[in-house]
């Protein structure tokens, strides 16, 4: 379970929640990651095939984009400059890019991604946990 769903749930659900141990999350998005988020959100709303959430088949061009770009962020620098994505069985860059993860989030629906690049502070939501834990 991710940190974010277990703050949630700790105060959502304080009676049925006893202990959390919440793992690489923050209940407070940096100013250089909300950059990235905007960024993303960007790539799907100003897109023309997203069509204001109107669109009648998957924006296929749309989620490939995103993928493209979230590319950046998915591995570290050390990943790429070491092209550890061959062990992966990508034989170059480019191809780990439009392969792994340009396919990947075709699968995605522009809504559920725009959904999770919400970047609210939680911070309010936090101090009402009274659930024992490390947080």
């Amino acid at each position: 379970m991710g940190a974010i769903q277990t703050l949630e749930w700790a105060a959502s659900y304080p009676n049925m929640v006893e202990r959390i141990a919440p793992f690489a999350g923050t209940a407070k998005n940096w100013p250089h990651n909300c950059i990235l988020i905007d960024g993303l959100k960007s790539i799907i709303q100003l897109h023309p095939e997203w069509k204001n959430d109107q669109y009648t088949e998957p924006p296929i061009h749309v989620l490939r984009t995103f993928g493209r770009v979230y590319a950046s962020w998915g591995f570290s620098q050390a990943f790429y400059r070491k092209a550890l994505y061959k062990e992966l069985g990508y034989s170059t860059i480019e191809d780990f890019v439009e392969q792994f993860w340009e396919t990947s989030f075709t699968k995605f629906d522009t809504d559920d991604l725009l959904t999770m690049l919400w970047h609210g502070n939680m911070l309010i939501l936090v101090q009402t946990i009274n659930t024992k834990g490390i947080h």
